[in-house]
C-alpha cells in the first residue's frame, strides 16, 4: 500500500465526495484562476473565470493555490500572485497572462508544503 502525503489537483474541475476530502482534510490543494473569492466556484472554470473579469471590470485579476474543502474553490487560501488586467486584454490573453503565473506559483506552494513550511489555523494559512 502507499502512503499519501498529499494530492495536488491542477485546475481539477470535477466535484470531489465529500468522504475522499474529509480522508485527505488539509492534504489536498488547486489552483483556480482568479484572486479567489472574486471569479470563482460552481461555473467559474477555464475562459469563463476571464471573460467575467474582464466584464466586470476588474483592474488586477491573478491566480489562488488553495485548500480543497467541500465548496467549490472554497477552501483556505494558501498564495495568491495578481496580474494587471489591461482595457485590450482578451479572455485568452488573460488566461496566458494567468498561466504564466501559475506555472510558478503552484510548484512553489507543493515545495513549501512537501517542505512543512505551510501551516493553516481555520482559515488562516502562513507560509515559512
Amino acid at each position: 500500500m502507499h502512503r499519501v502525503d498529499y494530492i495536488v489537483l491542477a485546475g481539477w474541475l470535477k466535484i470531489i465526495p465529500e468522504s475522499f476530502i474529509r480522508a485527505f482534510e488539509d492534504r489536498i490543494i488547486n489552483i483556480h484562476p482568479s484572486l479567489i473569492p472574486a471569479f470563482c466556484g460552481a461555473g467559474y472554470y477555464g475562459l469563463k473565470v476571464h471573460t467575467a473579469a474582464i466584464e466586470y471590470g476588474a483592474k488586477i485579476s491573478g491566480c489562488t493555490v488553495h485548500f480543497v474543502n467541500e465548496v467549490p474553490d472554497g477552501g483556505a487560501i494558501i498564495a495568491q500572485t495578481a496580474v494587471e488586467v489591461s482595457n485590450c486584454d482578451t479572455p485568452e490573453s488573460l488566461q496566458a497572462k494567468i498561466l504564466t503565473e501559475e506555472h510558478k506559483l503552484l510548484p512553489y506552494c507543493v515545495k513549501k508544503l512537501c517542505e512543512g513550511k505551510i501551516s493553516k489555523q481555520g482559515r488562516k494559512v502562513t507560509i515559512n
